[in-house]
């Protein structure tokens, strides 16, 4: 169509608020989903539920991630590619491109160094916040689930953390 427009324009299918909507003609499509066999289906409605989608539909944040933040725009590569940008090891590096000082925590994190040592058991960002329903840590629906997410690595910590104060 003749409807091309930059993507800094808000009449763009590609500007950042519209991006998400654009994708999701074909990943929130039901058949499309199958005969492809994307895996993660409802992958638009977790995200529009997420932090992230919020941001963008409820506020508009301009610095809010859309699908290309993540995914990128024309090179899209399965994580499962070592130049993906949702590889395990270049995750932390993608949400570092907003989260600059929690990456910076990362990196120093016994987490990070794993990351850094090639274990690829090592969790990144998305072991914790997952992949396209993120949640505000401050969320009592977060901090319930990161406690068991944290005990499928490290089940005895899990056990004496239940016998604790905060893990009652």
């Amino acid at each position: 169509e003749h409807n091309i427009y930059s993507r800094l324009d808000p009449r763009s299918k590609i500007y950042h608020l519209n991006l998400p909507n654009t994708c999701a003609q074909c990943h929130a499509d039901p058949k499309l989903i199958e005969k492809y066999n994307i895996p993660v289906g409802n992958a638009y409605q977790l995200y529009m539920d997420s932090i992230h989608g919020r941001a963008i539909t409820k506020s508009g944040l301009l610095v809010a991630a859309n699908c290309s933040d993540c995914h990128g725009t024309h090179d899209i590569q399965p994580h499962d590619i070592p130049t993906s940008s949702l590889n395990w090891k270049n995750i932390s590096s993608t949400c570092g491109k907003c989260h600059a000082g929690i990456l910076a925590i990362f990196n120093n994190s016994v987490h990070g160094t794993g990351i850094n040592n090639n274990n690829p058991l090592t969790p990144t960002c998305i072991n914790c916040h997952t992949a396209h329903h993120i949640q505000r840590v401050e969320a009592e629906t977060w901090k319930l689930d990161i406690i068991k997410e944290c005990g499928t690595c490290h089940e005895k910590l899990l056990e004496t953390y239940r016998d604790t104060y905060h893990g009652q």
